[in-house]
């Protein structure tokens, strides 16, 4: 992927994480939108850079990322819980697809 490629990548999935919190009730404020793609971007951008990307690397991305961030909302956290929960299972999956 190429870093437009990239960004397009991340906006869209904060944008569906966004509309899966609106459906919910939650109404997030863009901000909290533009905090996940920067979020989601830099963790593509690791990827491709060829960084391992294991739980150590996601909680140091995080802890980068809030202490670099204002106060992330309660929504926002969750979401980078999850992230750093799933993203290297994601990675290890399409990795060895890329492979075979």
């Amino acid at each position: 992927m190429n870093s437009q490629e990239i960004a397009e990548l991340a906006m869209w999935t904060a944008r569906a994480i966004y509309d899966a919190f609106k459906a919910e009730g939650v109404n997030l404020p863009a901000a909290d939108e533009n905090l996940i793609a920067t979020f989601v971007q830099r963790m593509l951008e690791d990827w491709q850079r060829g960084f391992v990307i294991d739980e150590k690397h996601m909680l140091q991305l995080t802890k980068e990322f809030e202490k670099n961030s204002k106060k992330l909302s309660p929504e926002v956290m969750h979401v980078l819980r999850v992230f750093v929960e799933k993203f290297p299972e994601f990675v290890a999956e399409n990795t060895n697809a890329v492979k075979v």
